[in-house]
């Protein structure tokens, strides 16, 4: 599996966010200890949610997600700190299958 951005050469710091698109679905494909997770939105995992309506945006500085047309937060792996004020319940961000650095060097 290759993604945009990453480069042989170029090793993503850990730390890093890099927003990518896979079959026409944008997500967060975040570099950590060891490897590699995804963060998503667009699927709605839960009904009634509202993180699919959300344009999401990466706050570099303090590491969290927020929409910019809507008041809802997630920290860095997806867990809601704030959520608008019409949602019943808690709607955390889609994250993907944990994947070992052997994905940053093309294979």
């Amino acid at each position: 599996m290759r993604f945009p951005g990453l480069r042989a050469g170029r090793p993503l710091l850990v730390g890093t966010f890099l927003r990518v698109r896979v079959a026409s679905q944008p997500f967060w494909l975040v570099r950590a200890t060891g490897g590699f997770y995804t963060v998503g939105w667009r699927e709605q995992t839960i009904t009634g949610g509202y993180k699919s309506r959300c344009q999401l945006r990466l706050d570099s500085s303090r590491h969290e997600f927020s929409c910019t047309n809507m008041h809802a937060r997630w920290d860095r792996v997806g867990r809601v700190i704030t959520r608008p004020a019409d949602a019943t319940f808690n709607d955390p961000l889609n994250i993907g299958d944990f994947l070992d650095t052997a994905l940053q060097h093309g294979s």
